[in-house]
């Protein structure tokens, strides 16, 4: 499938393993640059498994996804790294009752 996506820049959060993951791989198959960031540790092996199963540019960042010191440190990264950002995958499994969101 070709989406169009070749040389866009993504940003995936919550990327390092389930749905993020998956998003991101997906995007790289497509073509999309990408900068991938999560809390956990394994967000540079998640990178390195992209890489090695698409070719695509990845920029892996630790950041807590809930701290906004974080996400900002995070976009200013890929800025500097690529420049734009066109697509972004705001993924947060955390999101529930207790939590703020957008809409209730």
């Amino acid at each position: 499938m070709d989406l169009g996506l070749e040389g866009k820049v993504a940003l995936v959060a919550a990327a390092s393993k389930g749905l993020g993951r998956a998003a991101a791989m997906e995007l790289a198959r497509e073509g999309a640059r990408l900068a991938i960031f999560a809390r956990s540790e394994r967000t540079d092996t998640t990178a390195e498994d992209i890489r090695a199963q698409t070719g695509a540019e990845v920029l892996s960042i630790r950041a807590d996804v809930t701290q906004a010191d974080q996400v900002q440190a995070a976009v200013e990264q890929v800025l500097a790294r690529y420049g734009q950002i066109d697509i972004l995958i705001a993924n947060d499994h955390k999101i529930g009752a207790d939590r703020p969101t957008l809409h209730r």
